[in-house]
């Protein structure tokens, strides 16, 4: 599992540059966590999905892709605001 999530990694550090994120393995070896990235900003949470999931689709195999639970996109601004909730 480690091997996947170095390359998950890589693969969105070149996909959104300058991201940052939190990813983590929960029950059953699946992957969740947060994509943040400032280029999201203005961009609907629909839109930034559907550019996250287009491109998990087109870069990993169908069993790759079933070790992901879910990753949230977010702003930098967002996350900010999160935490001073």
């Amino acid at each position: 599992m480690e091997t996947f999530v170095q390359k998950l990694k890589r693969m969105l550090r070149r996909e959104f540059p300058k991201c940052s994120f939190d990813l983590e393995t929960g029950r059953g070896d699946r992957l969740s966590g947060y994509l943040i990235w400032k280029g999201f900003s203005g961009v609907e949470q629909i839109e930034r999905q559907r550019t996250l999931s287009a491109f998990l689709k087109a870069n990993l195999s169908d069993d790759e892709r079933r070790h992901i639970a879910g990753i949230l996109t977010m702003t930098p601004e967002e996350v900010a605001f999160a935490k001073q909730a």
